[in-house]
């Protein structure tokens, strides 16, 4: 059962002086459990100052002001009379002494904020005594005994400023009555809070003849609580906490702040080091201090979110703008997994390293006579509508380092048993094919297409097939490959590398799956897996839609990287021996076998069915083995 209450308490000790002088208040009701309304009676005396004297003698007069509405409403006027000024206004009962300046103020059953001027100046009270009594209903008393009752203010929570501890009291029990009191001679302070058996409360205070404004709050309360809370810190660290309203608890950080990392309610993580509670049940609070410091700077353009998940343990993720996340370091430590748990052992600094995705551009227009080929770095992407992109230009992205899971799940369906799942982190950035490599960009750089003629495709904006891997990387220098990445001076790459002096290639298996993942997890890039509405046509040419010939690179949506057709259209050649189990283990930057006898193929093709255009399905094929839909995407290395 919860009662509108009405206990007026005063404004409080010497914290008023500088909080609630002038205030503007707006007045509210706020039902609190344990009371019924009393009534109240302030009775106010003061000293007018040498200035308020004259102006009255004067003939200024004395005017009443109602800080409720801005100092501006119910006015009223002191009239001079025998014994002085004063004048009765709605029960206020005022009167002032010309002969030394006293005034008096007693008024029953407040309901507004007043203040006394004169002109513009304000009258200072001598001194002031404010009185409240009230009934505590039947659910009030039997808390009594079990609960802890508390002075409440309203005024501090209406105006935000929180329940000041200054204004909670617990009474003890003496005898059948419950009782608070506080005299401090020095100030000039007295409190006196007693509720008796029967329910009776009354409360009063006296404050300082220096108190310096007498703007009063109302609707203050004496309250019960049902609910108890426990705090247990952890770590070096200090939290005040307490009741601060009904059932409403408040815990603040008080030291060692910058070691804080988090409470937690009911087991509840909550990194605010500034909490106010309304408790619905029996509740236990943690605050977590730890021994270390982290910090983070960024390079580039990103930001990290950074939480503490144990006392000195933290994750830190980061959250990609313009530019995409990298690295962290710490030490002579780097890891490129998102996002990073850290345990800290001293004081520490992370540095986030993002980085622009952005495009290498080169320019082919010369075709195969010209001497070189200049290249340029783009911040935008291609104009797909522009066929340059397919013909005359290669353009390809920038991929971050990273960590990746290589491989399918178990229940992905359509899963072959030579896709087993494993962490990968490739340390360094590379760039790679938007499209892959069409027949007009091949026939430039190498001055033939091996393709064969298709009158269909007038602009050779179709995809190179019946490449094989010996052509592209040479049938000498080109097969060493994982113990160097040379290749032969005659082959496509060769040929490439000498006109432009960057380090072109064909992609690693695992940098051709993370490139076409660009961070999804499913089996194809747009999110989609075999086993719903896949959606795959949206994003490749494969047996469904393709009528088992190729199409124009680009002509479909691309992934989160803004690369196109990784699935279907051709199957793309990659740099590793084939090998069918590709282990649990974590591998950095894997380069595949030693030797072998086939070379991997990735993506699917136009006459494959969807199961075989997966992120994550291999396929493999001897080098010198061309077909009509086999092709490749370039990639430059740093």
């Amino acid at each position: 059962m919860k009662l509108k209450a009405s206990l007026l308490i005063a404004t409080l000790l010497l914290a008023a002086n500088s909080l609630f002088a002038g205030s503007i208040v707006t007045q509210r009701v706020v039902n609190v459990q344990g009371f019924t309304k009393g009534s109240t009676t302030i009775s106010l005396s003061g000293l007018l100052t040498e200035f308020a004297m004259d102006r009255i003698a004067n003939g200024v007069g004395m005017t009443i002001y109602n800080s409720l509405d801005s100092y501006l409403v119910l006015p009223t006027s002191l009239q001079k009379t025998k014994t002085g000024y004063g004048k009765k206004y709605n029960t206020k009962n005022i009167s002032v002494s010309t002969k030394n300046g006293k005034f008096q103020w007693t008024e029953k059953d407040v309901t507004d904020h007043f203040m006394f001027a004169v002109g513009y100046e304000k009258v200072y009270p001598e001194k002031a005594t404010f009185k409240s009594s009230g009934t505590l209903d039947p659910s009030g008393l039997e808390k009594l005994d079990t609960k802890k009752l508390t002075v409440y203010d309203k005024f501090c929570a209406e105006q935000g400023l929180g329940y000041l501890a200054s204004f909670a009291y617990t009474l003890e029990k003496k005898g059948k009555n419950y009782q608070y009191s506080m005299k401090d001679k020095a100030q000039g302070i007295q409190v006196k809070v007693s509720v008796n058996a029967k329910g009776k409360a009354n409360a009063s205070y006296k404050l300082p003849p220096d108190f310096a404004s007498p703007a009063f709050l109302e609707n203050e309360y004496i309250f019960t609580n049902k609910f108890d809370y426990s705090l247990e810190i952890i770590g070096s660290g200090n939290v005040e906490s307490g009741f601060v309203g009904p059932d409403q608890v408040e815990l603040k950080v008080t030291d060692n702040k910058d070691k804080f990392r988090f409470f937690t309610r009911n087991g509840e993580r909550i990194t605010n080091d500034f909490l106010l509670v309304d408790l619905e049940d029996n509740t236990e609070f943690t605050a977590v201090f730890g021994n270390y410091d982290l910090s983070v700077d960024v390079v580039g353009s990103g930001s990290v979110n950074v939480e503490f998940i144990e006392i000195d343990t933290a994750r830190i993720t980061p959250i990609e703008g313009e530019e995409a996340f990298e690295s962290f370091s710490w030490g002579d430590q780097v890891s490129y997994k998102s996002p990073l748990i850290i345990e800290l052992v001293a004081d520490t600094t992370v540095t986030a390293t993002f980085v622009k995705m952005n495009y290498l551009v080169v320019d082919i227009s010369g075709g195969c006579m010209a001497e070189s080929w200049p290249y340029r770095i783009s911040e935008t992407g291609p104009d797909v509508e522009d066929e340059v992109c397919r013909t005359t230009e290669l353009w390809l992205r920038y991929i971050p380092a990273g960590v990746f899971i290589m491989g399918s799940p178990k229940d992905e369906y359509g899963r072959g048993n030579r896709e087993v799942a494993h962490n990968v982190t490739l340390t360094k950035g590379f760039y790679i094919g938007v499209f892959e490599m069409t027949r007009k960009q091949y026939e430039l750089i190498a001055g033939k297409d091996p393709s064969g003629r298709d009158d269909r495709d007038e602009g050779g904006t179709w995809p190179v097939i019946e490449v094989t891997f010996e052509t592209l990387r040479g049938s000498d220098k080109g097969m060493r490959w994982p113990a160097d990445d040379e290749v032969d001076s005659g082959s496509f790459m060769g040929i490439i590398r000498a006109k432009t002096g960057l380090r072109f290639d064909l992609p690693t298996e695992a940098q051709w799956e993370y490139a076409c993942r660009a961070t999804t997890t499913t089996a194809y890039n747009n999110g989609k897996n075999l086993d719903e509405d896949h959606k795959l046509s949206q994003i490749a040419y494969y047996e469904p839609n393709s009528s088992m010939h190729t199409h124009r690179v680009g002509s479909l949506k691309p992934n989160l990287w803004g690369l196109y057709d990784m699935h279907g259209n051709v199957w793309e050649w990659c740099l590793d021996w084939y090998y069918d189990y590709l282990g649990t283990e974590d591998v950095v930057d894997p380069v595949g076998l030693d030797e072998g006898t086939q070379k991997t193929l990735r993506g699917g093709s136009f006459c494959d069915e969807a199961s075989a255009c997966r992120s994550a399905y291999r396929a493999h094929t001897e080098t010198n083995h061309n077909m009509n839909r086999l092709g490749f995407r370039p990639v430059v290395n740093q």
